[in-house]
């Protein structure tokens, strides 16, 4: 799989609706002003963050900001935006790479959690927005269950995993990789190592059911 190592800033487009900038600079302000963003609303909380202390942090005036974003409302839809087209290109990167579905699972677990870990406060805010604006949220867990769910579909009939119900496996296996990358990713100083990764790999390929020596 190509490296995983993902900028927050790379490969992102502004959400539909949103108007990019004409010019160079215009491009290179907004820029700053959603690193602000990133920054404040996700280490301090989005109601502790202001428009002001955001536009301090970027260095423009206040009206600046308001020439880009209309509300911080809107800021935040912007940058959830961000976060799940990026993790979409990203997880879709890593299972086309991948000879498998069991690879291409052990690709995705490992690109989720190095960006989470690259992004820490992108995550913490992503998962802020359930409180925000939960429609939001809740949209782009169902895209991301749709994608999985297609793709478990499309394994199963190709026999490269059994059949069964795979809108409860990709739910499950999300599950898997928020819970995972909360826990090693987003509260650990290191990045996830590859033992962590197969051991959760292992959880997939085999249960938790007991093999008889016969097995």
């Amino acid at each position: 799989m190509r490296n995983a190592h993902y900028n927050s800033m790379r490969r992102y487009k502004p959400a539909a609706g949103s108007v990019p900038p004409l010019t160079r600079k215009g491009e290179a302000t907004r820029k700053r002003i959603l690193e602000a963003a990133i920054s404040e609303i996700g280490n301090n909380g989005y109601h502790a963050a202001s428009v002001s202390s955001i536009t301090n942090q970027a260095g423009v005036g206040q009206g600046t900001f308001y020439l880009y974003f209309k509300s911080k409302d809107d800021l935040l839809t912007e940058l959830v935006t961000k976060l799940t087209s990026e993790l979409r290109s990203l997880l879709t990167l890593a299972s086309e790479s991948a000879a498998s579905r069991l690879a291409a699972e052990r690709n995705s677990l490992k690109a989720f959690w190095e960006y989470v870990h690259q992004n820490k406060a992108l995550y913490q805010l992503f998962m802020e927005c359930q409180f925000i604006n939960p429609e939001l949220h809740q949209k782009c867990y169902m895209e991301f269950a749709s994608h999985w769910t297609q793709g478990l579909d499309q394994a199963a009939h190709q026999g490269e995993v059994i059949a069964g119900n795979n809108e409860i496996r990709a739910w499950a296996i999300m599950g898997m990789h928020h819970m995972l990358a909360m826990r090693f990713s987003l509260w650990n100083a290191e990045m996830p190592s590859d033992e962590l990764v197969d051991e959760a790999l292992v959880l997939l390929r085999d249960g938790m059911a007991a093999r008889s020596a016969n097995a």
